[in-house]
């Protein structure tokens, strides 16, 4: 349960600091290594001229310097069209959203918590360690971005409603 009062904590300060947040979940199954920021498909209106990796970085600049941050080290910033709730989204995005070396803001020398096998006995004696923000964003509409692979984002809205209405109930 207290993943989500600090995933609140976490919302509460990027939107202090003018970010465009719809919300940020910890997944359970994550056991609250990861948090999932979730930003509107215009943020990059609202941040005029900050591409996503630049992004990524005022996030983890904002949200490592928080208390909440002790426990989680792996931070994934994702569009709107995740719902960070469902897991086969979650793990939808993060396979084939985040790119194998690139697209990700390190943190380095970050104060952290022992977690289960997640950072080497040395950063545990010095309480400090690396953090990362994933960037996961897809360009903008218009612009190379990629459909969300699901039946309602993959289909003519007329063609899912002949379906649906033929489909058992």
């Amino acid at each position: 349960m207290w993943a989500m009062g600090i995933a609140a904590d976490a919302l509460t300060h990027l939107r202090a600091a003018k970010l465009p947040v719809k919300a940020v979940w910890a997944p359970e199954g994550a056991a609250v290594h990861w948090f999932l920021v979730v930003v509107p498909e215009d943020w990059r209106d609202m941040l005029p001229g900050v591409s996503s990796e630049e992004f990524a970085k005022q996030v983890g600049e904002v949200l490592f310097e928080t208390d909440a941050m002790l426990f989680i080290p792996k931070v994934f910033l994702v569009d709107d069209d995740i719902d960070p709730a469902n897991l086969s989204d979650v793990v939808w995005a993060i396979s084939t959203r985040v790119h194998p070396t690139g697209r990700r803001a390190v943190s380095e020398d970050q104060r952290i918590v022992r977690l289960p096998q997640c950072y080497e006995e040395g950063e545990y004696a010095s309480g400090r360690g690396p953090k990362i923000v994933y960037d996961t964003l897809q360009p903008a509409f218009g612009e190379g971005r990629n459909l969300h692979s699901s039946f309602e984002q993959g289909y003519p809205e007329e063609l899912e409603q002949r379906v649906l209405a033929h489909w058992p109930a």
